[in-house]
């Protein structure tokens, strides 16, 4: 019989994780991705078993030491039923999700809203949905923006009618797959999805791809329009600009009735949410100010890490075409909710803060502040160009899909290049891209491909059990294992019952991953400044010093250590006399070079001259680090460490009072755990 959901979000998400397993999982890692303690596991699977059984479906197998593991059997059962269409209709939502469904109902009111409607729509109680909106009234308010309640109307959102809708557009991404189902009648479901296939139409014949959730978020936006009254004005805008695309003129065609502002309104939204703007050669160094912007953050990333990119150009031309649809939504406040956005932040949370310092390096030539949001997608454009230093002989080909943006894509793709040395290709391609007769040994999806037989689904940014499925998956189907297997399955077929067949395959299988599986790889951006500050990596020169020799000095405690070798200093020196921008702050100097210039392992010293020492132009150094980098990701953990400390005037001048080495760390460590 047909599987129905009666399951809160955790229990759905676990059953989605064993689906996507292809084996056991352990309980300490299901504890740690979802992010509750064990014993919470524990009981959610006793919830699941339950679910199961009342279907009359075998509950989990668990086994000791081993782990928890769904039925190959019913795998396909399950996972066909956790996406069809309208299985989340009694999910329990999380504390966020509630606030983002709460928010966006009230701006797209198409009636009164009061607490009861919040509570029926979000099943929970009077007291939690008052909580829910006591925050819901902060965001509000911090969108300069005000929360009203009156007794006739309900709850009504006040202020600037572009930052009302900014909100939904931001908060929509969050609950986009359930929202219309949770909120609207059939009839104006109906409407939503002739709209939305309208904007299909108009995808299809821009010939681009927009990110998920766009495109339904604008099909529901206009399904209410006629229930608003907002005056929305261009008058400070480029309306010539606008009309003259043929975004806007599709949008005429499709949806004639719409007023000239709400047409332009809609065809911003398409401008700066497409996925590919244009392809990545079409870009000319004169041709957009987008270019010239992206060219300075990885200028300023570039100093600010110590990073050099190999395909610096190409890097370059991902980050313009990202910005010339995001220069759209940051001018007309047009802004889009990168649900992903927490998850960046807690597992690329180094890349993150180093990628917003170089962000904010540029804002002023821009002339705009850029959010969060676009920091994070602009992160994993650069993460996606930034590789480990090994890679090795290939043996099989992985397509990935994702649509949650180019960055996030090019990303994924980059991890899972990390992981699976092996691989001849791994090809990222958008979901219009997907064909099911694909000759793709494996294929990493962010969304269910129903009928996929060598498939994983994953998130956009990998959890440790996404990293774990992958590797299991890939070592399975590797040709090598796969001869193996064949000729153990051949030769114990003689004394094995038939029927007992399956089972031992599956043992088997899991047993051959389990057992050339390592440590799944994740993103390594090493150790922090103060493990390398020793007392020998850290110096006081007393004597003036000219900038050639303050360099050379600087490196020494390096060399000493046998981190890098002396073409390496040599190379730092000739950088700075070919001009290299070595300056990170006033004062204090970053000496590194490339990877390839005699490096052999990550470290770091801090030199402090009592004389200023001269460059060019009049700078003078005070203090000058020396770094060296084995590759381009092992060292930015001391590099964030480098800019806390050292982008505050104050903390400079900390440590330049400093009278002997075991102050200077003292202070260093002190600014650093914020004592």
């Amino acid at each position: 019989m047909p599987i129905t959901f009666d399951l809160d979000r955790r229990c759905q998400e676990i059953l989605k994780i064993l689906v996507n397993a292809n084996g056991y999982v352990q309980i300490g890692d299901l504890s740690e991705q979802l992010d509750v303690s064990r014993r919470s596991i524990y009981y959610d699977i006793n919830k699941i078993d339950d679910w199961l059984r009342s279907r009359s479906l075998s509950a989990l197998e668990q086994k000791r030491g081993k782990g928890i593991a769904i039925h190959a059997d019913q795998a396909a059962m399950i996972r066909k039923s956790l996406f069809e269409r309208g299985a989340d209709k009694q999910v329990s939502y999380t504390p966020e999700e509630r606030r983002s469904i709460i928010l966006c109902m009230i701006v797209i009111r198409s009636r009164n809203l009061y607490i009861e409607d919040f509570m029926e729509t979000c099943d929970v109680s009077r007291n939690t949905i008052v909580k829910d909106l006591k925050l819901v009234a902060d965001v509000v308010e911090t969108n300069q923006l005000t929360l009203e309640y009156r007794i006739k109307t309900g709850y009504r959102i006040f202020g600037d009618p572009i930052r009302k809708r900014a909100m939904f557009f931001y908060y929509y991404p969050q609950v986009w797959k359930y929202f219309s189902t949770l909120i609207f009648s059939e009839s104006q479901n109906q409407r939503i999805q002739r709209a939305l296939s309208n904007f299909k139409k108009i995808e299809e014949e821009l010939d681009c791809e927009y990110v998920s959730g766009v495109l339904p978020g604008l099909a529901t936006f206009l399904s209410t329009i006629e229930y608003r009254s907002d005056v929305i004005d261009f008058s400070d805008m480029d309306r010539k600009e606008i009309i003259s695309t043929k975004e806007y003129q599709l949008v005429r065609k499709y949806f004639p009735s719409l007023s000239d502002q709400e047409t332009i309104y809609i065809s911003l939204h398409l401008l700066g949410s497409r996925l590919q703007v244009v392809p990545l050669h079409v870009l000319k160094q004169d041709e957009s100010k987008a270019y010239e912007y992206a060219r300075s953050m990885v200028k300023s990333f570039e100093t600010l890490s110590g990073v050099e990119f190999d395909d610096k150009e190409e890097l370059i031309n991902a980050i313009a075409t990202h910005l010339k649809s995001s220069l759209y939504r940051i001018r007309y406040g047009v802004q889009w909710g990168n649900p992903m956005l927490e998850t960046i932040k807690k597992e690329y949370g180094e890349l993150f803060d180093l990628t917003k310092r170089a962000v904010e390096n540029v804002e002023a030539e821009m002339g705009m502040t850029i959010n969060d949001t676009e920091v994070a997608y602009i992160a994993l454009h650069f993460g996606a160009f930034m590789t480990p230093l090994e890679s090795s002989k290939h043996s099989y080909r992985i397509l990935i899909i994702c649509p949650n943006g180019i960055g996030a894509g090019n990303m994924l793709k980059n991890e899972v290049r990390s992981m699976v040395p092996q691989a001849t290709e791994i090809k990222n391609i958008s979901l219009n891209q997907y064909r099911p007769d694909h000759n793709y040994d494996v294929v990493i999806s962010t969304v269910d491909l129903p009928g996929e037989k060598d498939f994983l689904l994953v998130h956009p940014i990998l959890s440790e059990q996404d990293r774990v499925s992958i590797l299991r998956k890939c070592m399975e189907l590797e040709p090598s294992t796969q001869i193996q297997m064949d000729t153990i399955l051949k030769i114990v077929s003689r004394y094995v019952d038939e029927a007992k067949m399956p089972d031992l395959e599956k043992d088997l299988r899991t047993a051959f991953s389990n057992g050339q599986m390592s440590q799944p790889p994740i993103r390594d951006y090493g150790l922090g400044l103060l493990h390398f500050l020793t007392p020998t990596h850290l110096q006081i020169v007393d004597e003036p010093c000219n900038r050639k020799d303050a360099l050379r000095r600087a490196l020494r405690p390096l060399l000493m250590n046998d981190a890098i070798t002396r073409q390496y200093i040599e190379s730092v020196v000739q950088a700075q006399e070919n001009h290299h921008q070595m300056f990170i702050a006033n004062e204090v100097v970053l000496a590194h070079s490339g990877i390839d210039n005699g490096v052999k392992q990550v470290d770091v010293a801090i030199t402090l001259f009592r004389h200023p020492v001269p460059f060019e132009n009049g700078m003078e150094a005070r203090i000058i680090l020396g770094l060296s980098a084995e590759d381009q990701i092992k060292h930015i953990h001391v590099m964030n460490d480098i800019l806390r400390v050292f982008s505050k005037k104050d903390n400079i001048a900390a440590l330049e009072r400093c009278k002997d080495k075991e102050t200077m760390y003292q202070t260093i460590h002190k600014i650093l755990k914020g004592e």
